[in-house]
């Protein structure tokens, strides 16, 4: 089950993304968060294969031209 919804606490000043991923489906309790990678994007104008952005980092989508 996944669920999307979108917000904004009036405190940003670009879009962004909020999500947890997680083992089972309950949300409280014993739920175990499950750690997230990223393919093809560029983080500090730096490339990235594959990562895990960290809190402070400029990420940028990097668009694939060859297709």
């Amino acid at each position: 089950m996944a669920e999307l919804i979108t917000c904004n606490s009036g405190n940003s000043s670009e879009p962004h993304l909020h999500f947890h991923i997680q083992a089972r489906p309950v949300l409280f309790g014993s739920a175990r968060a499950l750690p997230v990678s990223f393919v093809a994007y560029a983080a500090d104008g730096r490339r990235v294969g594959r990562g895990t952005p960290v809190q402070g980092q400029f990420i940028q989508w990097e668009v694939d031209n060859a297709g």
